[in-house]
């Protein structure tokens, strides 16, 4: 028969064709600390990395400079308080979306649209 493989090489009923498994991923983290802490001429390669990135930072690079503070004092959290008129709070009237007419979707749209723009 073709297309048939010989019985002695099919797989056997209710063994695995990969007894071992998959072979364990090394943590991308181990990874990263075995090579950064490798030296290349008298010098950690972590330290050369960031004094690149400290360089660049020097020069005004935007990006180095945010990498720097981001990593020294962490990211800055962004506070958004919505209030209605005047700092009133807002009064949600109908939290049915599925009950709005037509022009109230169409502002609801245009609230959205003007909130997306003024990010």
């Amino acid at each position: 028969m073709k297309g048939v493989p010989p019985e002695h090489t099919k797989f056997k009923k209710g063994q695995s064709g990969n007894p071992k498994g998959r072979p364990p991923i090394r943590d991308i983290k181990v990874v990263l600390q075995d090579l950064l802490s490798q030296e290349k001429n008298g010098t950690q390669l972590i330290d050369g990395l960031m004094s690149v990135v400290v360089n660049k930072a020097l020069k005004g690079d935007l990006k180095a400079v945010d990498m720097l503070l981001s990593y020294t004092f962490g990211k800055a959290t962004q506070r958004t308080e919505i209030t209605g008129a005047e700092g009133a709070p807002i009064e949600v009237v109908n939290n049915d979306l599925t009950k709005l007419n037509l022009d109230e979707l169409k502002q609801l749209k245009e609230i959205a649209l003007k909130l997306e723009r003024d990010k």
